[in-house]
């Protein structure tokens, strides 16, 4: 799976490499959405949306900040992609985002002014944890963990009915 979840196989995977433009972040919030619906996780589809954004925004901004000076290659054979992963484990939905730099993305302190810089505060208020992994096939990956919360169950269902008290004649 090209160092993205381990392990993880499944129908709840998917893995999409996107060229490393803005207007992949659109593309990326309709991909989630469609997922989380096909999935049948809807109750996590406007915060994974969020999230999906937030990272995959830092990762593209990464990847067009690659230097280019003497010693590097020329802009065609430098990687000009990003790739997402979004998959389901034990409940929660993994949000997975590879870009070619190593360096780990951090929380700016930010004033009421700035037009930026939420981003990863963003993530990490909506999401159970977060972090960054650095696979053997280079760059890095910033995750996220999503509580999937449990569907209500149907209208009129059996445990819809009052509870009775123990020791309560009937």
């Amino acid at each position: 799976m090209n160092g993205f979840g381990g392990d993880v196989n499944g129908q709840f995977v998917s893995c999409v490499a996107l060229p490393a433009m803005t207007s992949s972040v659109a593309t990326a919030r309709v991909h989630t959405r469609t997922l989380m619906q096909k999935w049948e996780v809807p109750a996590v589809v406007d915060d994974a949306e969020v999230v999906v954004s937030e990272i995959l925004t830092n990762a593209i901004k990464a990847t067009t900040l690659l230097p280019c000076d003497g010693d590097a290659p020329e802009p065609s054979d430098r990687p000009d992609h990003v790739c997402l992963c979004l998959f389901l484990d034990d409940g929660e939905l993994v949000v997975e985002v590879w870009d070619p730099r190593y360096e780990i993305p951090k929380r700016r302190d930010v004033d009421l002014f700035d037009e930026g810089g939420r981003g990863l505060w963003l993530v990490e208020s909506l999401s159970r944890a977060w972090g960054v992994r650095w696979p053997p096939t280079g760059g890095k990956i910033v995750w996220a963990r999503l509580t999937c919360p449990t569907p209500a169950p149907p209208a009129g269902a059996a445990h819809d009915q009052p509870p009775t008290r123990l020791g309560a004649s009937t």
